[in-house]
């Protein structure tokens, strides 16, 4: 289990440590995060910034860029599974440089660890389906997040 990671999660979910929440595609390190929620949070601003890999020390990258947010409310809890881009450096990629036409840098200023809190587990890729769905959902008048799109969502949404 990762140092500040919760086990047995009471979510009733079980999730098998095989890769320790790492996913390698196409040479890109990316690492998944389950956290279970009773009150809903706002992790949107966090999106394409970075900090410290503090979270994931088996992973041998210097830091991590929050990529992706997925949310699912169900049976009165909230599901999110963070997506972070797992590197060496915090310099954009030579094609976003050529886009923006200067050198950036994502934003540096995030304590993955703070950020998460309690009650988060790292998660293997082929689990994240499982953690998304494992409540038949998104029910009528419960809402689905994902990829920072709304569907359905009957009540105002938390800021």
């Amino acid at each position: 289990m990762v140092s500040g990671a919760t086990p047995g999660l009471s979510t009733g979910l079980v999730f098998p440590e095989t890769t320790g929440g790492v996913a390698i595609y196409s040479g890109d390190t990316m690492i998944h995060v389950y956290k279970r929620a009773t009150e809903p949070f706002s992790p949107w601003g966090a999106l394409r910034a970075g900090g410290p890999n503090n979270i994931a020390h088996h992973v041998k990258a210097r830091y991590l860029v929050l990529w992706n947010v997925e949310v699912v409310r169900s049976e009165g809890a909230w599901h999110y599974v963070f997506t972070f881009d797992a590197r060496d450096t915090l310099e954009l990629g030579v094609l976003a440089q050529a886009i923006s036409g200067r050198n950036a840098r994502y934003r540096d200023d995030m304590d993955w660890k703070k950020f998460l809190g309690k009650d988060w587990q790292l998660v293997d890729e082929h689990h994240v389906f499982q953690a998304l769905k494992a409540n038949p959902g998104p029910l009528p008048g419960e809402v689905l997040i994902s990829d920072v799109k709304v569907r359905q969502a009957p009540f105002p949404l938390p800021a």
